[in-house]
């Protein structure tokens, strides 16, 4: 299960995909895809047929591929045909909210370990998590990733649901 939700975090951690899409750069990707698929196909293969992974492997496979291909590729695309500008600062953003959400699900797992709820259906269930996953790790993700402006938001924001 936790393959799925880091499969899905490196899906939606790719925000200057929207961005080189909107400013039309699309002559950076003539490669990509290729280059992505050839590295993605040839790392499933070779988890799957060498390893007892199955399934797994093709998403360690996939997430191993999102890491060496995509996260580097669009960035750079974006900051060298649209910004003009130097990339360390976004690249020390966005491994820092990485290192934060991998952070976050360990702790949420020894959390969901620890604490032993016994779940009778749907609605206990959708509570449990949005108990752990705004709760826990919203907090979390603030303390450890937060500027001092996502947090003052944060609690101007609370300030004003708590208040009515």
């Amino acid at each position: 299960m936790f393959l799925v939700v880091i499969n899905f975090i490196f899906g939606q951690f790719r925000p200057a995909l929207f961005l080189v899409n909107a400013y039309g750069l699309f002559w950076g990707y003539r490669y990509k895809s290729i280059v992505e698929a050839a590295v993605n196909f040839g790392l499933s293969l070779v988890l799957v047929q060498f390893t007892n992974l199955g399934i797994s492997g093709v998403l360690i496979g996939t997430i191993i591929g999102n890491i060496l291909v995509n996260s580097w590729w669009d960035p750079l695309i974006l900051f060298s045909g649209a910004y003009h500008q130097g990339i360390l600062k976004f690249y020390l953003k966005y491994w820092l909210y990485l290192l934060a959400f991998f952070v976050l699900l360990f702790v949420e797992n020894i959390i969901v370990q620890i604490v032993a709820v016994k779940i009778d259906g749907i609605i206990s269930l959708i509570i449990y998590a949005a108990t752990l996953g705004v709760g826990i790790g919203g907090t979390l993700l603030l303390a450890l990733a937060g500027t001092s402006s996502e947090r003052q938001f944060v609690k101007q924001t609370l300030d004003f649901i708590l208040k009515k």
